[in-house]
């Protein structure tokens, strides 16, 4: 559908005004000081501290302290993006080159090997090859037809969290599956209860209710395991406009703004609403077969117990600065945490304070919500890194930063990026409880102006996209921070398809 464009502000809210005028301006208000690295941001963990983590960890496990959440709404398109592009190619007789010849060629060799295969196979059995899209001449890309769209599996169309990624035997997992049944491998309470959310499309809800209402009376029946899944969808209040390159609005032929989706930090509000203790954050496609989850599982038990125990220590210091009179000393030793265990820093003028302003600056910096956050060695992937950054607040603060947040066009803040030595696996256990037992309203705590602004196209018009502040980016820049590094063995994505022929998702066939 052709759009309608127009750069009148008229009659827009408050909230769409705010949008566009970042949309316009286009500033990146991050400041790359350098990278963290091993001893300078990233802690690389004593077998010791290990073993304490975990101890720590399995007490509040039993607890029920623990719950997963997911997001789960991001469309597959991607993943199949090589399949949909191959099969136009076929169908417009254009010429393909070598490369992704022989990409296409070693899927098909290798497809009978991947879980959704059988189901594959069964609908395409099932229909003459007559109503095959049209390319029955095509019989390279039959398959491929079938698999991405009606009839068929059409997951062109579906969430990741909908697709089949493991076989194990005559039974096959989604996604969603195998993130559940990971999640039972560590946090489940005294009373075998585990809590799961995840944010999904909605109209996928009604599979994700029938697919949830399957595996919780599979394994209560196989080992009596209580599974409580929860769901949510991304409002609609959150999603955001788009600017063509002459700053225009995008409107539809009927003259309304369009509005899209507002990427991963619209999912702030629905992290809030839980009113959660701990919860670990993982994305979806990060999920490896079920050989692999053993230093999965142990890693995640490091990193959640690694929470409690810092935990821990802020709320005792919290509670001892809000006793009347607060001891000078505990000034010190509040100090001494922030400095050595946490890698805070103070602005120089704080050195000038009076103890009572020193006590109100303390009780600012502790009284946060905390995460700790697994790094791996970068390896090149797409996406964030953990930075030092300029903190007018702190004076420098530790970041997980996107790439889309940096301007590339200053050498140097684009030098600093490409010298990260790790990378962000989205691999995160957040506090989200104040020293006082009450929930943060964790609206608080994001910086509104770390928008991400990213050129795409919009219904086939060039423009510019904007994106709330990321999940674990802008709308987390003003917690506790904590950068461990983890082996890369426990980040396992699925981004295209061809991952899914990766050993650490095909170990369960061998």
């Amino acid at each position: 559908m052709k759009l309608a464009l127009s750069n009148s502000r008229n009659k827009l809210s408050p909230r769409i005004r705010v949008q566009y005028r970042y949309l316009q301006n286009d500033s990146k208000v991050i400041k790359l000081l350098y990278p963290a690295t091993l001893d300078n941001g990233i802690l690389k963990l004593r077998s010791q501290q290990e073993r304490e983590s975990i101890v720590a960890f399995d007490q509040a496990a039993q607890q029920g302290r623990f719950l997963k959440f997911v997001p789960a709404s991001g469309a597959a398109t991607r993943m199949f993006q090589d399949i949909l592009d191959f099969i136009q190619s076929r169908i417009h007789n254009e010429k393909i080159d070598q490369f992704r010849m022989r990409r296409m060629r070693q899927l098909i060799k290798w497809m009978p090997k991947l879980a959704f295969y059988d189901l594959l196979k069964r609908e395409m059995d099932y229909y003459p090859i007559e109503v095959n899209r049209g390319v029955e001449n095509h019989n390279d890309i039959s398959q491929f037809t079938f698999l991405m769209f009606t009839p068929g599996l059409n997951y062109a169309k579906k969430s990741k969290g909908l697709i089949l990624f493991h076989k194990y035997g005559e039974e096959s997992h989604t996604a969603f599956e195998e993130q559940v049944l990971e999640g039972l491998k560590y946090i489940q309470d005294g009373q075998k209860k585990s809590k799961f959310h995840f944010t999904i499309a909605p109209d996928e809800y009604d599979e994700y209710q029938a697919m949830s209402k399957l595996i919780k009376q599979k394994w209560f029946l196989k080992n009596q395991c209580r599974i409580d899944i929860s769901f949510s969808v991304q409002d609609v209040a959150s999603n955001t406009i788009a600017i063509d390159l002459q700053k225009n609005i995008i409107k539809d032929q009927k003259g309304h703004i369009v509005m899209r989706p507002g990427g991963h930090g619209s999912l702030l509000s629905n992290l809030n609403k839980l009113k959660a203790d701990i919860v670990f954050i993982r994305n979806i496609d990060n999920i490896a077969s079920e050989s692999a989850w053993k230093k999965t599982v142990y890693w995640k038990k490091v990193l959640g117990g690694y929470l409690v125990g810092i935990q821990k220590q802020v709320h005792v210091l919290l509670k001892e600065l809000h006793k009347r009179p607060a001891k000078s000393s505990v000034i010190h030793v509040c100090e001494r945490f922030i400095l050595k265990e946490l890698k805070g820093s103070f602005i120089t003028s704080y050195h000038l304070k009076t103890n009572s302003e020193k006590i109100s600056i303390l009780k600012q910096f502790l009284n946060r919500p905390i995460r700790v956050c697994g790094m791996v060695k970068n390896k090149k992937e797409p996406g964030g890194g953990p930075f030092w950054i300029y903190d007018e607040k702190y004076g420098k603060s530790l970041q997980i930063v996107e790439s889309a947040e940096v301007d590339f066009s200053q050498k140097k803040q684009r030098a600093i990026f490409q010298s990260a030595t790790h990378f962000n696996p989205v691999d995160i256990v957040c506090g989200l409880k104040k020293w006082d037992g009450n929930s943060f309203d964790l609206r608080q705590y994001m910086n509104p102006k770390a928008v991400i602004i990213t050129q795409k196209n919009v219904n086939g018009i060039p423009a510019k996209v904007l994106e709330h502040p990321g999940l674990w980016n802008g709308s987390m820049a003003d917690w506790i921070t904590v950068f461990i590094e983890v082996p890369l063995e426990t980040f396992t994505p699925v981004k295209t398809i061809f991952d899914l022929m990766r050993k650490s998702h095909l170990q369960s066939h061998f």
